[in-house]
């Protein structure tokens, strides 16, 4: 990166973090954010029809998209939810999509059996790409509780989806997020489950969290990206 004479960074985080570190060696740096593409931005007029192997409409499902690992913080939110079920009488279920077929994922499945969850947990692994913007979107609620990330796209894909998201405060994650998310600390099952439980009965406070996530991911498109991504190798060309 030193040596480099244009450094592209996907996030402010990273990028401050590593030019404090390198005391401004770095000779020209930008942050140019990951985007979206048209598939994920999820017009309610015409919602996606809904993948027959999820839950039941009626009942309802927390979401949480990623690959098991220690760092994604699955088993805190298998606890969360559980505390969620020793909070209210809750009849949705939750999602953990993505590979579980790791070191990691082994121990999430002994958890949920050890708590008498595997009736309200799905774990249908890695699930299509072009399932995932449907997925994301008949979710009543989106988690995200990564504790380390350098532009999250499953948070910005989540986003388009305009459903009400309770994400990782680690950074950079509010940078991403913004005051349109719910933030929770990722490794405290109590405080995920209090703070969903604090709005999931409520359809208003569902409906503007809703809004407010949509509105959110117009700030992101692949497009820009591309645009800002040429005109800054073209400005440094014309150097």
């Amino acid at each position: 990166m030193r040596d480099a004479e244009l450094v592209i960074f996907i996030a402010d985080y990273p990028r401050q973090l590593i030019e404090g570190r390198l005391k401004g060696r770095l000779k020209k740096a930008i942050t140019i954010n990951h985007g979206l593409t048209e598939r994920f931005k999820i017009d309610d007029t015409k919602p996606p029809q809904r993948p027959s192997w999820l839950p039941e409409d009626g009942a309802g499902y927390l979401l949480y998209v990623s690959i098991f690992d220690v760092y994604k913080n699955q088993m805190e939110v298998v606890r969360g939810f559980h505390r969620l079920k020793q909070l209210r009488q809750t009849s949705e279920k939750l999602v953990l999509a993505g590979v579980h077929s790791t070191d990691d994922g082994k121990r999430v499945i002994d958890e949920i059996k050890k708590l008498g969850l595997q009736d309200d947990i799905l774990l249908p692994g890695n699930i299509l790409y072009e399932d995932l913007p449907s997925v994301y979107y008949h979710a009543k609620i989106n988690i995200f509780a990564s504790e380390c990330e350098n532009c999250p796209n499953i948070l910005l894909e989540a986003l388009g989806a305009g459903r009400p998201l309770v994400v990782s405060n680690r950074p950079p994650m509010p940078e991403f997020g913004g005051d349109a998310v719910v933030y929770f600390d990722p490794v405290s099952p109590d405080e995920l489950a209090n703070k969903i439980g604090a709005f999931i009965d409520k359809p208003m406070e569902i409906e503007r969290l809703s809004k407010q996530a949509k509105e959110r991911s117009l700030l992101f498109d692949w497009k820009d990206t591309a645009t800002l991504t040429w005109k800054a190798i073209r400005e440094f060309d014309a150097q």
